[in-house]
C-alpha cells in the first residue's frame, strides 16, 4: 500500500512537470538545449498533500486493526485448541470408567448399579456427556444384547439338591432364569472356571475348567453331568443398563 502511494506521488510530480513546462511557453528546441535537471521542482497542491496525508493514516488504522485482529484470531486458537484437549481427556476418562463397570458387573449385580448410578450422575453434568453415555449405552446393548451375569445357585439344603424343576423356580425366585448352554460358555470363555454341576435351561448340567483336576475329570474344557438326577443351578440375571 505505501509503494501505490509512492507511486501516486511520482505521477503527480511529472503531472505538475508537464504543466509547468506548458505554462512556460517555451518550444521544444529550447527544452532540449537546456539541462532538464536544473529546472526547479515543482511544488506539490495543498490538497494532494492533505489527500495523500489522510491516506496514509487511514493505511496506519488499518494496520492497527490488522494487528489487533490477528492477535484475537491467535487467541481464539489456543482457546479452541485448550478445550479440544479438555473434551479428549473427558472423553478417555469416560471409556475408562465404562470399561471397570464392565469388569465389576462379573463380581455383584448390585454393586454395578450402584456404579453406574455413580456414573450416570456424573455424566449427566453437562447435556453433551449425557448424549455421550446414551451413545455408548445403546452401541454396548446393541453389540450384546443378552448382556447379563451367571451365578451358580446352591440349594438351602445342602450341596446338589436341585431338581431340574427346582432349580428353575429357584433362579426365578432370585430375579433371573436357567442359563443357556451359550451363556455359560460365553463366561467359561470369559475365564469362569467351577468344579460343580449346575442345572441349564435345556434340561442338561455342566461344569466349566480351565485347570486340570483328577477330580474334574482331569481335563480342560466344558463337561457335561451325568452321575446323578440332583445338581446346582446356573442362573442367568440380566443387566438393568439394558432396556
Amino acid at each position: 500500500m505505501r509503494k501505490f502511494l509512492y507511486i501516486l506521488l511520482s505521477l503527480a510530480i511529472c503531472s505538475a512537470n508537464v504543466m509547468r513546462d506548458s505554462d512556460l511557453g517555451e518550444d521544444e528546441d529550447w527544452m532540449v538545449g537546456n539541462d532538464l535537471h536544473n529546472l526547479p521542482q515543482p511544488m506539490i497542491s495543498s490538497q494532494l498533500t492533505t489527500r495523500l496525508f489522510h491516506i496514509e493514516q487511514q493505511l496506519t488504522n488499518f494496520e492497527g486493526t490488522m494487528s489487533t485482529l490477528q492477535a484475537e484470531l491467535t487467541a481464539l486458537r489456543d482457546r479452541v485448541q485448550v478445550e479440544r484437549d479438555q473434551t479428549g481427556a473427558s472423553f478417555n476418562n469416560l471409556k475408562h470408567l465404562l470399561n471397570n463397570e464392565y469388569i465389576q458387573r462379573r463380581s455383584s449385580l448390585d454393586e454395578v448399579n450402584l456404579s453406574l448410578t455413580f456414573l450416570q450422575s456424573q455424566l449427566h453434568q453437562t447435556e453433551n456427556q449425557t448424549s455421550l453415555m446414551d451413545q455408548i449405552r445403546q452401541e454396548l446393548c446393541r453389540v450384546t444384547p443378552t448382556l447379563g451375569l451367571i451365578e451358580h445357585l446352591t440349594s438351602p439344603a445342602g450341596h446338589y439338591q436341585y431338581t431340574w424343576q427346582e432349580a428353575k423356580q429357584a433362579c426365578e425366585a432370585d430375579g433371573g432364569r436357567l442359563a443357556e448352554y451359550r451363556e455359560l460358555y460365553a463366561e467359561y470363555r470369559r475365564g469362569l472356571e467351577r468344579c460343580d454341576c449346575g442345572w441349564l435351561a435345556d434340561g442338561t448340567a455342566w461344569y466349566p475348567m480351565h485347570s486340570v483336576w483328577p477330580q474334574c475329570k482331569n481335563a480342560r474344557g466344558m463337561h457335561v453331568c451325568e452321575e446323578q438326577g440332583t445338581y446346582n443351578a446356573w442362573c442367568w440375571k440380566k443387566l438393568t443398563i439394558c432396556p
